[in-house]
């Protein structure tokens, strides 16, 4: 008999010991997680970078700027054909670079009045350009250097591009210019030297206007090819005489007129 109640003894030990498995405690201090806490993986934040376009340079001209300036205003030419630069819009640039491309398509051109009197000491202008419409850069006073990428394909210099750029000194135009407007440098008063090539076909009235400071034209072509240019008659005229040397491949011709 007490063997039995040993065994049942044991029994009732045994239940009451399988009857705590599984069960919480809640002490002071400590946390026990249920089985049913599921494990989340912290949230990475990120963050989206918003990068300009930009217009990198081939590598094949070391004075070419790797970065275009930001900010400037387009406006698309013929839905297709490309985009022209029309104004400084936010850009703060002292040294304005115009990019060879906007939204994938080519910068073909600079428009009429664009950054007419802005503030800037240099301007670069990509080989894409071929086209700098009338008052581009007029009165832009602390305008000092403008260089043009190798292989422009520039043709045209409309009036008064570059006019009354005070600071100016010298102008190399690329070899592809064909048109060079009425004013287009009218009274750059600093200017010293002019370089040419021999597509030029036209040198419109005062378009070296009162370039008083102007001491020589180097031009690529021969002296017979600069006289067939056609050039308006005051194409230099000035208020006092201009005196320089037209240094042509085969000849050095010495100009002086008085409007």
């Amino acid at each position: 008999m007490k063997k039995i109640y040993a065994i049942l003894l044991i029994l009732s030990l045994t239940v009451s010991l399988l009857s705590f498995v599984g069960c919480e405690f809640d002490f002071p201090g400590m946390t026990v997680p249920s089985s049913s806490t599921s494990t989340t993986k912290p949230k990475t934040s990120s963050t989206t970078s918003t990068t300009s376009t930009t217009q990198k340079g081939d590598g094949g001209d070391p004075d070419q700027p790797e970065i275009g300036s930001v900010g400037l205003l387009y406006e698309l030419i013929d839905n297709v054909a490309g985009f022209k630069v029309v104004g400084i819009g936010s850009c703060k640039d002292k040294e304005l670079v115009i990019p060879s491309e906007y939204k994938g398509l080519p910068v073909t051109s600079i428009g009429a009045g664009a950054f007419d009197s802005c503030d800037i000491t240099s301007v670069y202008i990509p080989n894409t350009v071929n086209t700098i419409e009338a008052t581009a850069f007029k009165w832009c006073r602390s305008l000092k250097t403008i260089t043009f990428e190798n292989n422009s394909k520039l043709e045209s210099i409309q009036g008064d591009t570059f006019a009354l750029c005070t600071a100016l000194e010298n102008i190399v135009i690329p070899d592809t210019v064909k048109y060079i407007g009425g004013g287009a440098f009218n009274e750059c008063l600093s200017m010293k030297t002019v370089e040419m090539g021999s597509s030029v076909e036209y040198i419109g009235r005062l378009a070296f206007g009162d370039c008083l400071s102007l001491a020589e034209i180097k031009y690529s072509g021969t002296a017979e090819q600069w006289a067939e240019i056609e050039k308006d008659t005051h194409w230099i005229g000035s208020i006092d005489i201009m005196r320089f040397n037209v240094v042509c491949s085969d000849e050095t011709l010495y100009v002086e007129e008085k409007n």
